[in-house]
């Protein structure tokens, strides 16, 4: 078995581009336990291995072009557009290298401590990944707007990198579900489209029971398993999040979202407001 020590090497017409500094010292990305990313653009002659025993896991998403990546047991994987290798942070060693003209990365380094990262079983695969052009927008979008500078840009910053981690716990969750699991979460993303749509009706858990043609134990079990809260906590979670957005953008009054979101009261409106955000709604639309 080979083993692999920490390496780079990076010829001249190969590039670069990283996730700005300031942006890793904030409190979403610390919060997340992002240590580094970035874009690369590798070229011929270009190899990079990292080591086992990290203190970090590594998910690299292929944008264009063709990788290998070689892990220490002689396992080759060969890496297409669309796809994305994931390695364990205590897992074995690797090291990737490209194996068309240019090979196109997106990749990022997540601290093995995180609270939200539920890792794959396995200590490295590789697997489709649906949302590679939107996770290789929002990098391209963070980069741009740190070189540009432009107006707002550190809010678009941030928001772009809040995409981005929901486009890669998305894609790693959804590799560790299969048969039953997958159908039911399938259904629950419909349902909560829905329950979007429909954002003033009460959804008691005997409709959301029907909706998903579970008993009332089943329904709380699968829901806690696959967001870790309660479902009436998620459609709060959902109600909540669209009035912000009507306050925070729209010329609402307290009174009328309150309304649209199902509350039969400002003042109960307004209570779970504060309770969810740690502000009044009125204080958004001061913004």
């Amino acid at each position: 078995m080979a083993k692999f020590r920490e390496f780079n090497r990076i010829p001249q017409n190969s590039i670069e581009q990283f996730i700005p500094v300031h942006l890793l010292d904030k409190e979403y990305f610390k919060n997340m336990g992002i240590l580094r990313g970035g874009i690369s653009i590798l070229r011929k002659g270009c190899v990079i291995s990292r080591p086992k025993g990290r203190e970090y896991h590594i998910v690299i998403v292929t944008l264009k072009g063709t990788g290998k990546f070689i892990m220490e047991n002689g396992v080759e994987l060969v890496a297409e557009q669309g796809q994305y290798f994931f390695s364990a942070a205590d897992g074995q060693g690797h090291k990737h290298l490209p194996l068309s003209d240019e090979w196109r990365i997106c990749w990022i380094q997540i601290e093995k401590s995180g609270n939200w990262f539920v890792a794959p079983p396995s200590d490295y695969m590789l697997s489709k990944c649906s949302s590679f052009r939107e996770i290789g927008n929002c990098f391209e979008s963070i980069i741009s707007e740190y070189s540009e500078q432009y107006r707002d840009h550190t809010t678009i910053e941030e928001l772009q990198c809040q995409l981005l981690m929901h486009y890669v716990k998305r894609e790693i969750d959804l590799n560790n579900y299969s048969g039953k699991n997958m159908m039911y979460l399938k259904k629950f993303n419909r349902l909560w489209h829905d329950v979007s749509i429909n954002i003033g009706k009460p959804w008691d858990i005997g409709s959301l029971c029907d909706y998903m043609g579970l008993s009332k134990a089943h329904l709380v079990r699968l829901c806690n398993e696959f967001y870790q809260t309660s479902p009436a906590n998620k459609i709060k979670q959902i109600k909540m999040d669209h009035a912000y957005a009507l306050l925070a953008n729209l010329d609402y009054r307290v009174s009328d979202v309150a309304e649209v979101v199902g509350y039969n009261s400002v003042s109960s409106f307004s209570v779970a407001f504060k309770k969810h955000f740690h502000i009044l709604p009125k204080d958004v639309q001061l913004k």
